[in-house]
C-alpha cells in the first residue's frame, strides 16, 4: 500500500506542476517513456515535465483504479488539461491514461511508463 500512496502523491504533484517535489522524488537515472518517445535522466525528464506544464493552463488527474506488485504501481486515470496553443495543443483532453510507476530501493521513482488507452 505504501507504493500506491507514493504513486498518488507523485500524480498529485504532477497535476499541481510541482517541479520541486518531482526533483526530490525522481531517481537520478529515471526513465520516462510514452508511446512514441523515451527520455532518460532526471534533468531531461524534468525538462519534458516543465515543457508540458508550461504548455497547459491547468492539469487534473482523476484516478480510476490502482494496483501494485513489489515496487511497481499501475494507475488508471483520466488526464484533463487545458493547453495554451503550443505543440501539445493537438492532444485531446480528457485522455484515459495508465501509468506504470517503478520505485527503486530508496523510494525514488525509477521509471514512469505512460500508456494512452
Amino acid at each position: 500500500m505504501i507504493w500506491i500512496n507514493a504513486a498518488k502523491r507523485f500524480l498529485a504533484a504532477y497535476a499541481a506542476k510541482d517541479l520541486k517535489f518531482l526533483d526530490e522524488n525522481y531517481a537520478d537515472d529515471i526513465i520516462w517513456q510514452e508511446q512514441d518517445w523515451i527520455t532518460e535522466g532526471k534533468p531531461e525528464v524534468l525538462g519534458v515535465n516543465h515543457a508540458f506544464f508550461n504548455s497547459n493552463e491547468s492539469i487534473s488527474i482523476r484516478i480510476q483504479n490502482s494496483c501494485y506488485k513489489d515496487k511497481y504501481v499501475s494507475v488508471e486515470s483520466i488526464l484533463l488539461f487545458f493547453p495554451r496553443n503550443t505543440k501539445f495543443s493537438d492532444t485531446r483532453s480528457p485522455v484515459n491514461i495508465v501509468h506504470i510507476i517503478k520505485f527503486n530501493s530508496f523510494g525514488k521513482i525509477q521509471s514512469v511508463k505512460v500508456y494512452r488507452r
